[in-house]
């Protein structure tokens, strides 16, 4: 019994700590991880992979891929697993814990996943050109602080969730455009025909979200509005 005592402390230690010692992406297969994880990706892994535990009693999922039932736009697109990576990063007792009654916490592959997920968000959720969210992050830290938000130019505090809204679907190479067309359309460009520069912030991102090119996106507003509204004119110019 003591043999096998001091034998499981290194193993549990080499369990825990594996996933954190390399960085993980999205596309490239995870190379120091434990079998069934090792040598696939987590795009493989929650997409076209067979889960080893089901998800619950009675389902036999010896047929099944993970995309069965997670599918975009609620399944497990990049992401969307993500998202659910970051629960894990922040708080790793949550990895052996049911989310639900009579769910299987060891869905779907012994928590080896759930790990890896951890460790893949500990690092900004990368992905194999640079990162998902890596982009949205670059994004995110051009306006946070810099651009302002309201209208009198005075406030570059955001809150981080209208940031990050701001910054969905940024462009690589293009992650300072949605904070300079920001920039360019609060207090600057008028939303109505009476010449109001006083934007709702909430319409600015709207229009402003993702777009690749600030100055296109501006300038198509202000050639729309006065003929078209400033709503139609933003589904018209957004990105």
């Amino acid at each position: 019994m003591k043999t096998r005592a001091v034998l499981a402390l290194p193993l549990a230690f080499f369990i825990s700590h594996v996933y954190a010692t390399d960085s993980i992406t999205y596309t490239d297969p995870i190379e120091n991880a434990l079998p069934p994880v090792k040598g696939k990706t987590l795009k493989r892994l929650t997409t076209d992979s067979t889960p080893d535990v089901p998800p619950f009693d009675k389902v036999d999922v010896s047929q099944m891929k993970c995309s069965s039932c997670h599918q975009p736009p609620n399944g497990w697109d990049a992401k969307a697993l993500c998202n659910v990576a970051k629960i894990f990063s922040k708080n790793r007792a949550r990895i052996d814990k049911n989310p639900s009654k009579g769910f299987k916490v060891k869905h779907p592959f012994n928590l080896h996943l759930k790990k890896a997920l951890a460790s893949w968000a500990d690092t900004g959720c990368l992905d194999g050109d640079g990162g998902i969210g890596q982009v949205e992050k670059k994004c995110y830290n051009f306006v946070q602080g810099n651009i302002a938000w309201d209208a009198n130019k005075a406030n570059t505090r955001w809150k981080p969730k209208n940031v990050e809204t701001l910054c969905e679907k940024a462009k690589s190479g293009k992650h300072a455009e949605p904070g300079l067309c920001y920039a360019k359309i609060q207090g600057v460009v008028a939303w109505n025909k009476q010449g109001n520069k006083r934007w709702d912030w909430k319409n600015v991102v709207n229009l402003c979200k993702g777009s690749r090119n600030s100055h296109s996106t501006v300038s198509c507003f202000k050639r729309n509005m006065k003929e078209e509204g400033w709503s139609k004119a933003t589904k018209m110019c957004k990105s």
